[in-house]
């Protein structure tokens, strides 16, 4: 008989806490619904108390919250199998932390499993890969994070683009003669599984580097060959341009040197005409769309101005690629494409087609590309006059060539 009367006993006191969360959520999801946020917020808090999984949920992903706070209700909500909230919290403290401070795979993976035994019905999306991605980094042993900082001097991700600040240390650490002395597998790999910012590409990148790790095995470590988003590849891009450039400039003192330092402000000129020109071309010509576009116009651009480069190093040693038709018909040819291209930008496009240039573009891509033909050939024909026709007429069939492009586009 006592046990009955202690389980009726406990029933009566568990109703009217289920009921007074019940209660505070509803009020506050009206409220918020009116717009009067702020006391739904302080229902949304009252309920979360008391213990609602729906609250809590509701404060992190209704409210703007420290990312403490938001990773606290995300995570007081999962532990009780709620399934967006668990889905949050997983992104928010690895797949989607970026930051050496955020990141917690341990308690990501604790988490999972009590919000597992808590509610079995809950799935994940790709739930094997994850879980086995959260196991790899799980098994690293334990940091302390500001004593990291402080003996190697260095600074977790700063919020700001490109979010690859904690991977960026990770190839430095990976590499010899970097503020983290002796490549360490560890290190590499535990930066690694503290700087992912995009689920996939952390994914793969810590699949690999765990096995290094088991292997006792320093693999140089280049985040560029794990990028799978458009932001990624566009910041890789950027990344890339920049070496090259870096490469292209050595060849420029090196062409400038070769033809004795005379002509350093043509090959200057040249150069800044031609890299405006092909910039304008890929921007606003070339018609790149979708996440990749700033990846596939900066791959464009260098591609571009490495062809130029090569092609120029033979132009000043009077090797110019020959043009089947004199200057005068080139230059006609030139004249009656770029009017037809102009008509055809007035046309309707097909809506599975990315938008054309506007014509106002298409003029200004084109009055640069008259201050790059001129600035090339007289460089050209600055050390070979007698090529300046032929420097003309191969600039000249390129550009009617490019023209014709974005038709055939």
């Amino acid at each position: 008989m006592s046990k009955r009367l202690a389980i009726f006993l406990s029933c009566c006191v568990a109703f009217p806490a289920i009921s007074a969360q019940t209660n505070a959520l509803e009020r506050a999801n009206i409220l918020f619904e009116q717009g009067d946020e702020e006391q739904a917020k302080s229902l949304y808090m009252a309920a979360a108390e008391q213990g609602s999984a729906e609250a809590h949920f509701r404060l992190a992903y209704q409210y703007i919250l420290s990312d403490q706070q938001s990773v606290y209700h995300y995570q007081q909500a999962a532990l009780q199998g709620h399934q967006e909230a668990l889905d949050n919290y997983l992104e928010k403290v690895f797949f989607r932390a970026g930051s050496i401070s955020m990141s917690d795979p341990k308690s990501a993976l604790e988490t999972y499993q009590k919000a597992k035994q808590h509610n079995p019905a809950l799935s994940l999306y790709g739930e094997e890969q994850i879980i086995q991605t959260l196991r790899y980094a799980a098994e690293l042993p334990e940091r302390d994070v500001e004593a990291f900082f402080e003996r190697y001097d260095v600074k977790d991700e700063d919020g700001k683009w490109p979010f690859y600040d904690v991977w960026e240390l990770a190839e430095q650490a990976s590499r010899e003669g970097s503020v983290f002395g002796k490549p360490d597998p560890e290190l590499i790999f535990w930066l690694i599984t503290r700087g992912g910012w995009v689920p996939a590409e952390l994914s793969y990148a810590v699949k690999d580097y765990y096995q290094h790790w088991k292997d006792n095995q320093v693999v140089p470590f280049n985040l560029c060959y794990y990028i799978s988003s458009g932001a990624g590849a566009g910041y890789c891009a950027n990344r890339d341009a920049l070496e090259q450039e870096t490469r292209r400039q050595s060849e420029l003192s090196a062409l400038n040197a070769q033809l004795s330092g005379q002509y350093s402000a043509l090959i200057e000129a040249a150069y800044n005409e031609m890299t405006t020109f092909v910039t304008l071309k890929a921007q606003q010509e070339e018609m790149h769309g979708g996440s990749g576009r700033g990846a596939w116009i900066s791959e464009s651009i260098q591609k571009q101005k490495n062809r130029y480069l090569e092609a120029l190093e033979k132009a000043v040693q009077g090797h110019i690629e020959s043009v089947l038709t004199p200057l005068a018909e080139t230059d006609r040819r030139l004249n009656a494409t770029y009017h037809e291209v102009m008509d055809y930008l007035k046309l309707p496009s097909p809506e599975y087609m990315l938008p054309k240039p506007q014509s106002f573009e298409l003029r200004e891509v084109q009055r640069q590309w008259l201050k790059h033909r001129d600035a090339t050939c007289r460089l050209v024909t600055a050390s070979h006059p007698s090529l300046k026709e032929q420097c003309l007429n191969w600039l000249t069939a390129q550009r009617e060539k490019q023209l014709r492009d974005i038709m055939i586009q």
